[in-house]
């Protein structure tokens, strides 16, 4: 992320093992939380190389 008092750029990559990382997004928006949250909301819409987690999820309290 890039800040100035009148745009932010926001940037997305992803590492890739053996080869140059990956750029999902980079974009200048005005400087408004809500322009960085909808930046994050359509990242999840985008393919990844990441692997998925696998199996059902557990959660485990230590109390």
């Amino acid at each position: 992320m890039d800040v100035h008092s009148t745009n932010y750029t926001l940037c997305a990559m992803e590492p890739v093992i053996g080869a140059e990382d990956r750029i999902f997004a980079n974009i200048k928006v005005t400087p408004d939380y809500k322009n960085i949250l909808l930046f994050i909301e359509n990242l999840k819409l985008k393919p990844t190389t990441m692997p998925a987690q696998q199996g059902q999820r557990i959660k485990i309290n230590a109390f």
